[in-house]
């Protein structure tokens, strides 16, 4: 929410799409709107049960949305190209909960690359199988 505040200090309303039956990206998506509506924001969030709704669920969220919010989602993942053409278009920018939402087209993100991770964790494995 504060990246949102920071870059787009003019953003009222916050649109958001998540997969209904992704436990985790339910939950960030519910934090997310909590610390938004706290903050001032409307948030508009659309549920989705699997890939092909994307489409639709962003048609009916363009319209009236200053922003878009993308969580932590596989079914997002999968179809980023499309999220990121579609609010490129309606000159919507996107703001995303990975870092590699932003290497996809989102304008920033919040969070941590997993790839990343991992490798930092591969590193860790090799030094302790070192003996350091």
């Amino acid at each position: 929410v504060k990246l949102i505040q920071e870059l787009l200090p003019e953003a009222k309303i916050i649109g958001t799409i998540y997969t209904t039956s992704e436990s985790n990206s339910t939950y960030l998506v519910e934090e997310f709107t909590k610390a938004a509506e706290k903050a001032g924001y409307k948030v508009i969030a659309r549920g989705i049960t699997n890939v092909t709704e994307i489409a639709s669920a962003l048609d009916s969220l363009l319209g009236d949305i200053d922003v878009m919010y993308t969580a932590k989602d596989n079914n997002l993942a999968s179809a980023y190209s499309l999220i990121i053409d579609r609010t490129n278009k309606a000159n919507i920018p996107v703001i995303g909960a990975t870092r590699d939402f932003t290497e996809e087209g989102a304008l920033a993100s919040s969070g941590i690359s997993e790839y990343q991770v991992g490798y930092q964790t591969g590193e860790m494995i090799l030094r302790y199988l070192d003996g350091a």
